[in-house]
């Protein structure tokens, strides 16, 4: 199996890593896909699949994070090896935090917002406002432009 580490801003491959003595590739439909490398050359693995990076196969869509990396002896002949694991980017929902960055705050909007709406919002400001303002506070609010006629 040809394995492509990927680039983290693109997703575009960036280099095949075929230094492995073992790869346990799942896919799943309804749960999160998960994999499992074996190498005996730990420095060269380690550098090349730190945690987070991104991994796929070529030929699939499936993408995934590398959320693990230890070393174990060999059962055979107890020379160290090292094992990376992880589990399909899908799982990245899991970590996501859409919580006040003060416990118990609340965020005071400037209207009233459906969900879907207040996650566009969110979405759309986390995208192209980098102002590091807070739309949902008054205080950070900006006014619309005015256009005199």
């Amino acid at each position: 199996m040809d394995l492509l580490t990927l680039d983290f801003e693109t997703l575009q491959p960036k280099d095949i890593f075929e230094v492995y003595t073992s790869l346990i590739w799942t896919e799943r439909f309804g749960t999160y896909g998960e994999f499992q490398l074996v190498s005996s050359q730990i420095e060269k693995t380690i550098s090349a699949l730190p945690l987070g990076s991104l991994i796929t196969l070529r030929d699939t869509h499936e993408v995934m994070v590398v959320e693990t990396q230890s070393i174990e002896p060999n059962k055979s002949d107890g020379t160290p090896e090292v094992e990376i694991s992880g589990r399909s980017l899908d799982s990245f929902f899991e970590s996501r935090v859409l919580i006040p960055s003060v416990y118990g705050e609340t965020w005071n909007l400037l209207q009233s917002y459906t969900p879907q709406h207040m996650l566009a919002l969110l979405i759309w400001n986390a995208i192209c406002n980098d102002s590091e303002q807070d739309p949902t506070k008054p205080e950070d609010a900006q006014p619309f432009p005015q256009i005199d006629p």
